[in-house]
């Protein structure tokens, strides 16, 4: 079962991202020309707060493969049987949907975040819009993440804290990507 989850989820993520980026690709048809402000030029390219946009989204996948490597030892028979099975000593009716969960997370997140690394090094204009998903997104799966750890383990604070951080960053990084003059005159193809 959660090998056959991965490789399901892994290939339809995979099959969405080749659709979005095949989707950027086509011409939008015909904009205004812009005129270039002088002194907005020096605003223009992959600088400022940027950089630390393009790291964390470099570092991101590296994170989830990790993650996935620690969760690959609960995919065997022996331990999936114990943690699902009703009369196995560890139990829990939550840890098949929180294992499954955070399996499907950790690939969705490497691949988004593959497919976010091209736009952002190609300055497409689609990328803060998917950028802001992303953020959204994983905002809204670290609260998921917390009932599910919650439910299967007690008194769990680490998470919870770490998520406070994940949704806190998210707005922040969500404002930025919506109000930055650098971001509007960046990611213009």
């Amino acid at each position: 079962v959660p090998i056959a989850t991965f490789l399901v989820s892994l290939a339809m993520l995979t099959f969405a991202a080749v659709l979005l980026y095949r989707s950027a690709l086509q011409p939008a048809g015909m904009t205004a020309i812009q005129i270039v402000d002088i002194r907005n030029v020096k605003l223009q390219g992959l600088g400022g707060w940027l950089v630390l946009v393009g790291l964390a989204l470099l570092m991101r996948p590296i994170l989830s493969i990790v993650t996935l490597s620690k969760l690959a030892p609960i995919l065997s028979a022996e331990t999936w049987y114990a943690l699902t099975n009703p009369e196995g000593a560890s139990f829990h009716p939550v840890w098949a949907v929180y294992i499954l969960f955070d399996l499907v997370v950790q690939t969705a997140t490497v691949i988004a975040c593959v497919l976010l690394l091209v736009f952002f090094f190609q300055r497409r204009r689609l990328f803060p819009i998917c950028y802001i998903v992303f953020l959204a997104s994983t905002a809204v799966i670290s609260i998921i993440d917390i009932v599910l750890s919650n439910l299967v383990q007690s008194n769990n604070t680490s998470t919870t804290g770490q998520a406070f951080g994940v949704i806190i960053s998210s707005a922040l990084w969500i404002v930025y990507m919506r109000r930055s003059q650098r971001v509007k005159l960046t990611f213009v193809r």
